[in-house]
């Protein structure tokens, strides 16, 4: 699997997160007997999304209806970076319409304009035409893995939180941490951009080190759910947070 994030979420810092990733359970056999030869796909899956207008408030699906949360905790076992680009606004196409242009890799892009994303127009700092924001929009993907299924939910990253993250995981490096080896919690605030919109802003905090026998646990996730986010290309677009 390659170098991706992830969270299972736990009802309590003091809580077993790993209860439902049982090494002895074969998960990938589940996922083929009950999703059918397709298999499991990004479009099958629950997405949690940063609320707009400041909210910090998180609204998390489940088999029982939505949740609201103040925090979601849990260990990053896969992420995944990509660019989205839209030439019409959000405004205009409603937010239904894929990108125009998409980067699996943040580095080259397929569609319109397409290329070498460090050199496109559209990902320079400015070319949004408000503040500083870039027109291609640079988002970090988490699997969320709840207490209530070993099946992950999407955490989306948007470009107001992007460098956060990046800094929690940077942050984890110089304590000798690897990002799969702490439950994380993360929270939100409200905060405002350069051009004046309320946005809400994705705050990361470690919780604990997991236990050797959670480790391992991890790893065997790590190893059943595969480079699932690798996959997910057509997004629908949402409103800008900043």
């Amino acid at each position: 699997m390659t170098e991706k994030k992830a969270l299972i979420t736990m009802e309590s810092e003091g809580s077993d997160i790993l209860a439902l990733a049982d090494g002895g359970v074969d998960l990938a056999e589940i996922i083929r007997e009950n999703a059918g030869p397709a298999g499991l796909t990004p479009s099958l899956l629950d997405r949690i999304k940063v609320p707009g207008a400041g909210g910090t408030t998180w609204s998390v699906p489940s088999i029982d209806g939505e949740k609201e949360e103040k925090e979601v905790q849990g260990v990053i076992i896969a992420f995944s970076d990509k660019r989205k680009f839209w030439r019409t606004s959000f405004e205009d196409s409603a937010g239904t319409e894929p990108p125009d242009c998409f980067s699996p890799d943040t580095l080259h892009g397929i569609g319109d304009p397409g290329g070498d994303c460090v050199k496109c127009e559209f990902a320079q700092w400015g070319s949004k035409g408000k503040g500083s924001a870039q027109a291609c929009r640079k988002v970090r993907l988490l699997a969320l893995l709840c207490t209530d299924s070993v099946i992950p939910r999407i955490v989306s990253v948007p470009p107001s939180s992007y460098k956060h993250s990046v800094k929690f995981h940077f942050d984890l490096s110089g304590a000798k941490y690897r990002y799969y080896d702490v439950v994380v919690g993360i929270s939100l605030a409200k905060d405002k951009s350069g051009s004046g919109i309320t946005y809400s802003r994705m705050v990361f905090r470690k919780v604990r080190e997991l236990s050797p026998e959670e480790k391992v646990k991890v790893a065997a996730m790590r190893a059943s759910l595969g480079d699932l986010l690798d996959q997910d290309r057509v997004v629908v677009q949402e409103p800008d947070e900043a």
